[in-house]
């Protein structure tokens, strides 16, 4: 979410959050579909409670498409924020580590351990 620089789990699953939601309207727009799929255009328009409106329009690429990747140490970043809550720091890292190295995995089953119900279970 931009108020808060990041969009991560926790920050859907609140109250405050919810409310905002409910202010927020999606409204398809036919002329943005003639250029699609070489852009994903969209309008963003925002009013505030004065009654002044704002309108911006992108067409991409957006953060994390394949014409504007995340870097790796942004993945790891974005990767963590979402694991480590759940899994741990250091089943996080060993994730990451088992990722980096999984071409040379002589067997793939320890990989998929990592991730079992069991181990994740214990974190929560």
């Amino acid at each position: 979410m931009l108020i808060y620089g990041s969009t991560v789990l926790s920050r859907f699953l609140n109250k405050q959050t919810d409310n905002r939601f409910k202010k927020i309207n999606i409204i398809g727009d036919s002329a943005l579909d003639e250029v699609f799929p070489d852009k994903k255009p969209c309008f963003i328009s925002i009013k505030t409670r004065e009654g002044k409106q704002f309108i911006q329009r992108n067409d991409g690429p957006f953060k994390g498409e394949p014409e504007n990747p995340l870097s790796e140490e942004e993945i790891e970043k974005k990767f963590n924020k979402m694991a480590v809550p759940v899994l741990g720091q250091e089943k996080s890292n060993q994730i990451i580590s088992s990722v980096r190295r999984l071409d040379k995995l002589d067997d793939v089953s320890k990989f998929v351990d990592l991730f079992s119900a069991q181990q994740i279970s214990a974190n929560i």
